[in-house]
């Protein structure tokens, strides 16, 4: 999936030069209208011992630990986490229940909406996919996630039903990520 969308990237970058690109680029901040921190102590110390364990491997030791802290705090972040590792587990139901249940938690909490659609995606249900982003971006007011939605929009359109030129509007929807220093890392 990373190769596909660094070829959109490529594909948006060659074909999209303006003079607009000799602009400084504008900083867009991840965490905007999202909250993206624990408030309880242990909860913040539960999550990052999770957080080092999926970094080894070691995915039961993570989800006890977020299990923990979500018993602690209730976060959609906790839940997101646990809907990733069902994903790296190939457990894709399971994914969809946390990134569900993050979503009724917190239904402005944009990265289970994005994760949700991944999912969905992986299970070839590109309507339900883009059925979840575009009910994402009817609430949401962060430029930074409207782009990352749009970018997801595209990988959906060019391998769900083949429509391009939804893909080509997506595309342009999410041009402000080629402007993002850390997500043209990705």
């Amino acid at each position: 999936m990373k190769h596909i969308l660094a070829v959109l990237f490529l594909i948006l970058t060659i074909s999209c030069k303006s003079e607009k690109d000799n602009k400084i680029p504008k900083k867009h901040n991840p965490s905007e209208h999202i909250t993206q921190n624990l408030e309880n102590e242990k909860a913040i110390e539960l999550y990052f011992k999770a957080i080092e364990n999926i970094g080894d491997g070691n995915f039961e030791v993570a989800k006890k630990y977020l299990k923990e802290s979500f018993e602690i705090e209730k976060s959609p972040i906790l839940l997101n986490e646990l809907g990733t590792i069902a994903i790296a587990e190939k457990n894709y139901g399971e994914a969809l229940s946390y990134f569900n249940e993050s979503i009724n938690l917190e239904p402005l909490y944009y990265p289970s909406h994005i994760n949700k659609s991944r999912v969905l995606t992986l299970q070839s249900d590109f309507i339900s996919a883009e059925h979840t982003l575009n009910d994402m971006l009817l609430k949401c007011e962060s430029d930074y996630w409207k782009a990352y939605s749009n970018l997801y929009l595209a990988y959906i359109y060019l391998n769900g039903d083949l429509n391009c030129e939804k893909a080509k509007e997506s595309i342009k929807k999410a041009e402000l990520i080629k402007k993002e220093p850390d997500l043209a890392k990705q």
